[in-house]
């Protein structure tokens, strides 16, 4: 994951765009009277951490999640 970016004018309450390519870059577009900045950066850590997980593990399931904390 190279690229991250935070918008504050959405459409919608929240929105995560990812376009895979050589790195994994994601956008997150949200509703800052609904989410504090600080918020949306710790979901953003989340992410990582799912997405580190899952290609550390391509064959894990759903509930493989439920161990990660």
């Amino acid at each position: 994951m190279s690229d991250t970016s935070l918008e504050s004018h959405p459409n919608y309450p929240f929105m995560l765009f990812i376009w895979p390519d050589e790195n994994l870059d994601l956008k997150f577009i949200y509703d800052n009277k609904l989410y504090s900045k600080e918020k949306i950066l710790e979901f953003l850590e989340d992410i990582k951490v799912l997405i580190h997980f899952w290609i550390q593990n391509p064959d894990a399931s759903v509930s493989d999640l439920l161990s990660l904390d």
